[in-house]
């Protein structure tokens, strides 16, 4: 397996992260009820860490897509010297 696609594969494990740490947050803050319930009624934004966590989230979500893309697109291409992973290093880390 070439780096992009470890890498590709480390971003996927970073999104369950991400995806994990913005609900346990949100259950600390709001409650399990509000979790289990219908969530009909508008709340009021996230504060302190679960806010960040969900800026966080929405940032990932926006972003991995075209890098997934990116990484694909190299690989099929069979760009996959030093330099196409250095470029796909700093994704991640951002």
């Amino acid at each position: 397996m070439t780096t992009e696609l470890w890498l590709l594969f480390a971003s996927v494990v970073l999104g369950f992260v991400h995806i994990f740490a913005q609900a346990y947050s949100v259950n600390r803050e709001r409650g399990l009820r509000w979790n289990a319930g219908p969530r009909d009624e508008p709340m009021p934004p996230l504060t302190g860490v679960a806010g960040r966590l969900q800026r966080a989230l929405q940032n990932f979500l926006e972003t991995f897509p075209l890098y997934a893309a990116a990484v694909f697109i190299s690989y099929s291409a069979n760009v996959t010297d030093s330099r196409a992973g250095a470029a796909f290093s700093i994704w991640p880390g951002a």
